[in-house]
């Protein structure tokens, strides 16, 4: 791989291979770059792992959409309305028996925790009208003529 890079973990002597660099920022007070890396996939121990980061591994996810509230329904866009995300079990694992979590979240939680559960979501609900949709071909109208081709270059 090009550009791959081995470096050392020093919590426990363990190495990594960066991928790429995506980002770059100076340091605040320091004359010192930092850089966000993206790593290599790595065997990482259970007890290292947010509950979090578990459940999202172990569950699936779907937006339901806004919650049909009164008071979030009179809310003119939804980035100002609270969803509904549902979380279940993946097939074929087994945590508890059918077990479904519905949690409110707001739309900026949503956007930052499960942008392509979100994005999903604003598919299947939006569509754009058909002539939009279609693709552009060629017509048989006939061509306009070119403006440069009638004017003659003076020297």
């Amino acid at each position: 791989m090009l550009g791959a890079t081995k470096v050392s973990r020093e919590m426990s002597g363990a190495n990594y291979e960066i991928k790429r660099i995506l980002k770059s920022r100076k340091m605040e007070g320091k004359n010192k770059m930092e850089y966000l890396v993206d790593w290599e996939p790595t065997w990482v121990y259970e007890k290292d792992m947010s509950a979090a980061l578990l459940d999202d591994y172990h569950l699936t996810v779907e937006v339901l959409g806004p919650l049909h509230s009164p008071e979030n329904l009179q809310k003119t866009s939804i980035k100002e309305m609270d969803l509904v995300i549902k979380r279940q079990p993946k097939t074929g694992e087994k945590l508890s028996d059918d077990e479904i979590i519905l949690e409110l979240m707001t739309y900026e939680e949503v956007k930052k925790l499960y942008p392509e559960e979100l994005f999903a979501y604003m598919e299947n609900c939006f569509s754009l009208p058909e002539e939009m949709c279609t693709a552009f071909e060629k017509s048989n109208a006939p061509k306009r003529k070119s403006r440069k081709a009638g004017k003659k270059l003076s020297k």
